[in-house]
């Protein structure tokens, strides 16, 4: 029998942090780098581009049939988050599970380009370094890596949350506040308001039937 294996078999996957939070700096975006590339080696995932986010990763992989990616994934944000929280205790924390989805080969190149252009498109979720000088729980110098990943340096406080600056104010428009990337508890407020809106209303239609 032939040893010979072809395969064309491509995913997209993404993770992210504990309520979107944007916990990773420079330094932890370089252990998920580094992360990433020994979970490919234990696994045999071939990453073709990936993205670290302040709080979302990114990766489009080639695999062979007999591969698990969720090895793959589990190693790669467990041991992310062991060197990460090695230095500074609750640094990353990731949130349960993953998204992947299947490539076909012509839609490959377009998946490319777009984990490529992730910090065009989020410019305020791009992790950033600390100051020694300004370090909190959850922040530590480091440096970011070329290659498949792309990295820029400035002040940040990676335990803010997305598009938060240091001094509390906004970096984004406010029209994106609404955005389905914003922070669970905010997610619950705007619930809790429509909820008792609909409560409010029923509440006022009944009464109006009553007195007619």
């Amino acid at each position: 029998m032939s040893k010979h294996h072809a395969y064309q078999m491509y995913a997209h996957i993404t993770w992210h942090t504990w309520k979107r939070i944007g916990c990773v700096d420079m330094a932890a975006a370089q252990d998920v780098r580094n992360a990433v590339a020994s979970a490919s080696r234990a696994t045999g995932v071939r990453v073709l581009r990936g993205a670290v986010l302040a709080d979302h990763v990114h990766l489009v992989v080639s695999f062979r049939p007999d591969a698990r990616l969720s090895d793959f994934v589990r190693l790669a944000k467990s041991v992310a988050a062991t060197r990460a929280n090695r230095r500074t205790t609750g640094a990353v924390r990731w949130a349960r599970g993953y998204f992947v989805a299947t490539i076909h080969r012509r839609d490959l190149t377009p998946v490319i380009h777009y984990v490529a252009r992730q910090f065009e498109r989020h410019p305020d979720r791009i992790p950033r370094e600390r100051l020694r000088a300004q370090l909190t729980p959850g922040a530590s110098p480091g440096i970011q890596g070329p290659g498949l990943w792309r990295g820029t340096a400035g002040p940040t406080d990676p335990g803010r949350k997305p598009g938060v600056s240091e001094g509390g104010s906004a970096t984004r428009p406010a029209r994106l506040v609404d955005s389905p990337h914003q922070p669970a508890h905010r997610m619950e407020q705007q619930e809790q308001h429509d909820r008792r809106a609909k409560r409010h209303a029923r509440q006022r239609s009944e009464q109006r039937g009553e007195r007619h």
